[in-house]
């Protein structure tokens, strides 16, 4: 292992994205753990079929252990407050150049998770920004808050509801006295919801000059991994399972004859099919699952509009 004595300063510029993704990834280091900036050929998940791929020279920031033995050789350096080794090969294609982020997204799997890869301005353009894209990214964000205030909206008459039921129960009032008022309380939970979700995502969409993965980052907070998108993904692709799990329960109920057994067929359902569902939708393209399950939306309803008009509610 080869090391200069003395930190020096970078020979190279970092973008804003670059700037924000490497101070993330400093962060959640160890406090003692020793970073390292190595450069390589291709990036991937590890998985087979990987979700996502990056061929091309690319560079990885991670952490050893000095006192490993090793035959790196690198260079110290002081990068956004932390001592960091930057491997020879590395500092050679990054001085002069400007090391940016590129965005990749998942090519296979259920979730359109987006992953980033550190890229030098030598390699491809790099994904899309909330500079770059402007129009695109204020149509989307458009998207997804009405999405949110139209949920909002929905949480707010449930919440009415529970609370409602509760005082209900506990100042024993009838009902019927109260029948008069559901309208009313039920149009007020779903305003008030719909203004405080529009409030609140508002907020969490806002870009106020962010990268695109500081932004993400933070809609991560609120939405999970992957943000919006993900979540959205999730919910098409439910709409694979549910249609075999109903047309499955429906197909073996006869031979359950006790409430125990087909409490257990319907479990058994569910499990098995949501399972077979995940592993093999986890397994092709994207675009293919998302037509699935589109497409088992659409036949889900059409089955319950049948079933509804054949059996009645």
């Amino acid at each position: 292992m080869k090391t200069e004595s003395h930190p020096t300063s970078i020979p190279f510029s970092i973008t804003p994205d670059a700037t924000d993704y490497l101070r993330n990834r400093l962060n959640e280091m160890p406090p003692d753990a020793h970073p390292v900036l190595m450069m390589t050929s291709s990036q991937t998940d590890g998985l087979n079929p990987p979700r996502w791929r990056y061929d091309g020279q690319s560079f990885i920031i991670g952490y050893f252990d000095p006192s490993e033995n090793s035959d790196l050789e690198y260079t110290e350096t002081e990068l956004l407050g932390r001592r960091v080794a930057i491997e020879s090969g590395a500092l050679k294609q990054l001085s002069g150049r400007t090391l940016g982020l590129r965005r990749v997204t998942s090519s296979y799997g259920l979730m359109k998770n987006a992953r980033y890869v550190l890229v030098t301005n030598s390699a491809e353009p790099p994904a899309s920004t909330f500079e770059g894209n402007a129009p695109r990214e204020q149509t989307k964000c458009a998207l997804y808050l009405a999405v949110l205030t139209i949920l909002g909206g929905f949480t707010g008459i449930g919440v009415i509801w529970i609370a409602s039921a509760t005082v209900i129960a506990i100042l024993n009032i009838p009902f019927e006295r109260l029948l008069s008022l559901i309208f009313p309380l039920f149009v007020g939970g779903c305003i008030g919801g719909a203004i405080l979700s529009y409030l609140f995502f508002r907020s969490a969409f806002k870009t106020n000059g962010r990268t695109q993965f500081a932004q993400e980052q933070k809609q991560r907070k609120y939405l999970g991994y992957g943000g919006l998108p993900a979540q959205l993904d999730w919910w098409i692709f439910v709409g694979i399972p549910i249609p075999i799990t109903g047309i499955l329960i429906f197909a073996l109920e006869p031979i359950a004859h006790t409430v125990e057994q087909k409490t257990g067929v319907a479990v058994a359902a569910i499990v098995a099919t949501f399972a077979a569902s995940m592993y093999f939708c986890d397994r092709l393209r994207r675009r293919f699952v998302l037509r699935l399950g589109i497409l088992g939306w659409a036949l889900t309803f059409a089955l319950g509009y049948w079933y509804f008009k054949t059996h009645g509610p």
